[in-house]
């Protein structure tokens, strides 16, 4: 089952890895690490996936698209995710929880699934809730960011059914920012489906 892509960007977060407690962050002000993170994921992306199977094999591959911005600036990212196959779009939001010192990720996938990720400014990984599923077993997904440089980043998406204890690799993400002009359609992205 696909995911709202690296989500934001997978779900890309980048910048220190520096802890900030909420006293020191007066009104809710946002640390600065996540600041510089939520800034990173604006913009148009082009994101490259390959998908596993569960021996680890590429079973395919797959372009899209992932547009960010804000709704409140500074604070709420939206996040819009369009592939080349048309069956797979999803709609999400991203922010960090200043409260809870964590960034927060909620996605509607196109199965109408609602996703919830968490992470602190530590590491660049979220991981979703336990979610029961029809067969009884318990799902989560992690997304674990790496290579995080100002115009791109790779995503590792991994799946656990049996509530975090193993976990088996999904997909993997190469992400790189669209310049300015560029259009889905240079890319193979049919937007229209």
């Amino acid at each position: 089952m696909r995911l709202f892509y690296p989500l934001l960007l997978s779900f890309a977060f980048v910048g220190l890895t520096t802890v900030y407690s909420p006293a020191q962050q007066p009104n809710g002000e946002l640390p600065e690490e996540a600041r510089k993170r939520l800034e990173h994921a604006i913009g148009k992306w082009e994101v490259t996936t390959k998908f596993y199977n569960a021996d680890g094999e590429v079973i395919r591959e797959n372009k899209g698209i992932d547009t960010n911005r804000y709704v409140i600036p500074g604070r709420l990212i939206e996040h819009n995710i369009a592939n080349s196959e048309g069956v797979t779009t999803a709609r999400g939001q991203m922010f960090y929880n200043v409260r809870e010192e964590k960034f927060c990720v909620t996605s509607v996938d196109a199965n109408g699934d609602l996703w919830i990720l968490t992470g602190g400014l530590d590491t660049f990984v979220l991981t979703s809730r336990p979610r029961e599923q029809p067969n009884g077993t318990v799902m989560m997904v992690r997304f674990t960011h790496e290579n995080i440089e100002e115009d791109s980043f790779e995503a590792q998406m991994e799946i656990s059914r049996d509530g975090g204890e193993t976990w088996r690799k999904g997909y993997r993400q190469f992400i790189k920012r669209l310049e300015e002009g560029d259009d889905a359609t240079e890319v193979g992205v049919d937007l229209s489906r």
